[in-house]
Order: structure tokens, then C-alpha cells, then sequence
């Protein structure tokens, strides 16, 4: 029985792990960066736009989400990007009204750097990719909680499951 546990453990911590979607940190004609669920689970989004950001991968930011896309700019702002170097899409209220209401700021562009939770990545990739076939999608999620902890909990697990059941429904 211990053996069967054990198991089940390292096959659940093994999906969780090889679920992220990462690709190598690239330049980019823009950032964009999905709001999550509330600020918690934001914070870490916005740190890494404004990381990527300051390390000059692209000029400009897109920040997509309905409810904390101001507060989202705010905290932008106190990590060193400018106002100006800020785009807002404020109609979005998942991921799929993402990639619609995002369609007027990306349809001129060739690449952009998609930054969301890392067990988010995978399915929000596919989301984009679906509509912006000739972007260039360089995945880069951010080191959230579930990222640091995901592959161990049976919390990160029932995310990763989440996000897989989403994105075979999806794809």
C-alpha cells in the first residue's frame, strides 16, 4: 500500500512539473501579461512582465484583465515601467475574452512574450496560438505559488489537473 501511495505521489508531482510551458527568454515585439484571479496570484505575473521588461526583451506591455488591470499598471509603474510603455485591455474576464479583446493591440506585431501562472502557460499559449497563428509565442511564466509548490501538494496538483481538463477541452 505504501509503495502504491508513494506512486501516485511522484506520478502527480512528475505531471505538475513537465505541465509548465517554458520557453527560452527571447526579445520580443511585446509583453503580455494575463491578470489572474485576484491580486495574490497577480503579484507575481507583474514582477515578471516588469523583469523582462527592465532586461530590455520588448518597449512595450500589454496587460490584459477586466477587474485589476489599473492596479496592475500601478504596480508596473513601482517596479521601473514607464506609463507610457503601458497598453490596457480592461474588457477581459478569462482567457479566451483575452485573446479576443486583445486581437486590436497584437494583430500588427510578429512576437510576444506571454507571461501567466506557470500551470496557466500551456493553455493560454494554445488559446493565443489559435488566433495569432503567425506570432510568435515565447512562453515565459511567472514563478508563482503553484510553480514553487505544484510539484509536491495535492493543491498543485488538483490545479494542474484543472488546467489539463480546460485545456483538453479546448484544444
Amino acid at each position: 500500500m505504501m509503495m502504491e501511495i508513494l506512486f501516485l505521489y511522484l506520478a502527480a508531482s512528475l505531471t505538475s512539473f513537465f505541465w509548465v510551458k517554458r520557453d527560452k527568454e527571447s526579445c520580443a515585439d511585446i509583453i503580455v501579461v494575463l491578470s489572474g484571479a485576484n491580486k495574490l496570484y497577480t503579484i507575481n505575473r507583474i514582477k515578471k512582465a516588469a523583469e523582462l521588461f527592465n532586461k530590455n526583451y520588448a518597449k512595450t506591455i500589454l496587460i490584459s484583465g477586466k477587474y485589476l488591470s489599473y492596479w496592475m499598471a500601478c504596480e508596473l509603474n513601482k517596479l521601473g515601467v514607464p506609463n507610457d510603455r503601458i497598453l490596457i485591455q480592461n474588457k477581459s474576464t478569462n482567457t479566451s475574452e483575452d485573446v479576443l479583446h486583445s486581437f486590436e493591440f497584437l494583430r500588427e506585431i510578429e512576437s510576444m512574450l506571454l507571461v501567466t501562472a506557470s500551470v496557466h502557460q500551456r493553455r493560454a499559449s494554445m488559446e493565443f496560438k489559435r488566433v495569432f497563428k503567425n506570432i510568435k509565442i515565447i512562453n515565459a511564466p511567472s514563478n508563482d505559488y503553484f510553480h514553487i509548490f505544484s510539484f509536491f501538494l495535492p493543491s498543485g496538483w488538483l490545479i494542474t489537473l484543472s488546467e489539463i481538463v480546460k485545456f483538453l477541452r479546448y484544444a
